[in-house]
């Protein structure tokens, strides 16, 4: 859940980013214009309608929840956005030149420069995702994940006392967000700017 979710949201959010930024289509604006919308919804105005369609299409409580995670609208595709409004066309054009169709344009020419960003977009989505407890105490009922145990047993455990079990185990659950963390550190601190362009 965690690491498809993330891949998946932040996935969606960089092709939709990338879509809007550099080509003009109708309907460009439009959907800058309702990702802009969709941040400003507090979150508990859509639950209700999000809580009937999930268990009105039958995904409650399996794997094909993920679906839920492919929006793309959102503060990752913000971040998308603005990083490839920022870079310059001329990358295309040359790569238009020597051959390249608008695939490889974006897959050999535009994402790799964007990957510092992306991977700071994914580090906060699968720490967003892996602390969450309410989407899977709602949703996921049979398939409960750490943060939903470790909330559940917060209640027990503030009712029995047993606050060093709840302690030990919230240490536990940090460690699989270190792992990521280095694996990924020299990709988030990496402060250069993928250069080329001349004059």
């Amino acid at each position: 859940l965690t690491l498809g979710g993330a891949f998946l949201e932040v996935a969606c959010a960089t092709g939709l980013g990338y879509v809007t930024s550099k080509y003009k289509f109708r309907g460009g604006m439009a959907i800058h214009f309702v990702a802009l919308l969709v941040m400003m919804i507090p979150i508990y105005g859509s639950m209700p309608a999000r809580y009937r369609l999930i268990y009105q299409l039958g995904i409650n409580d399996s794997f094909a929840y993920l679906i839920t995670y492919t929006g793309g609208i959102g503060f990752n595709y913000l971040m998308a956005y603005s990083f490839f409004k920022s870079v310059s066309w001329a990358y295309a054009e040359a790569g238009f030149i020597d051959g390249a169709n608008d695939f490889i344009i974006f897959f050999r020419i535009m994402l790799p420069q964007a990957l510092g960003p992306l991977c700071a977009l994914f580090v906060i989505q699968t720490i967003g995702i892996w602390n969450d407890y309410q989407n899977p105490l709602l949703y996921l009922k049979q398939m409960p994940t750490l943060a939903t145990g470790l909330y559940l047993y917060n209640n027990e455990a503030n009712a029995s006392g047993h606050l060093e079990l709840l302690m030990a185990g919230t240490m536990v659950s940090i460690i699989p967000i270190l792992i990521l963390y280095f694996i990924f550190n020299k990709a988030l601190l990496n402060e250069t700017v993928a250069g080329g362009l001349k004059g």
